[in-house]
């Protein structure tokens, strides 16, 4: 008879491997992913991954050296009256019943901090919607 023991530890092993199996097939290679960059922690919790030791280096490099371009999607709830245009506005970060928020302040706010973001509409749904391209650069 099989200890309980020895059979926790042999499914857990099983799953390992199992685990191990599936994140070498969608990856491609037997080496594990490395984290890069979190973008924009506070908002959405992206986070860029690396296949290899190689393009993690050069994607850490890229992110150092400010080398990289963010580009945002959104969908709007009614269209923006310009096609295009620069928003420029006085951030800070307020604490709100589900955690920090971030919101428009006074630029004269301590807390402030400027962030400029430029928009496109790409295309509309009526008046009722609208899918932007945003390009923060602060």
């Amino acid at each position: 008879m099989i200890k309980a023991s020895k059979l926790r530890k042999n499914r857990k092993y099983q799953r390992r491997r199992r685990h191990l199996r599936i994140r070498n097939k969608i990856w491609g290679t037997a080496e594990r992913p490395r984290l890069v960059h979190r973008l924009d922690r506070d908002t959405s919790g992206v986070l860029v991954l690396a296949r290899t030791a190689a393009a993690a280096r050069w994607l850490t490099a890229a992110f150092r050296r400010k080398e990289t371009m963010k580009l945002y999607w959104a969908v709007t709830v009614g269209v923006p009256k310009l096609a295009e245009g620069r928003i420029d506005l006085a951030l800070a970060k307020l604490p709100g019943r589900q955690g920090e928020r971030v919101v428009p302040v006074d630029e004269d706010d301590e807390e402030a901090k400027r962030a400029v973001t430029y928009y496109r509409v790409l295309d509309a749904a009526g008046k009722s919607a609208a899918w932007l391209g945003l390009l923060p650069l602060t």
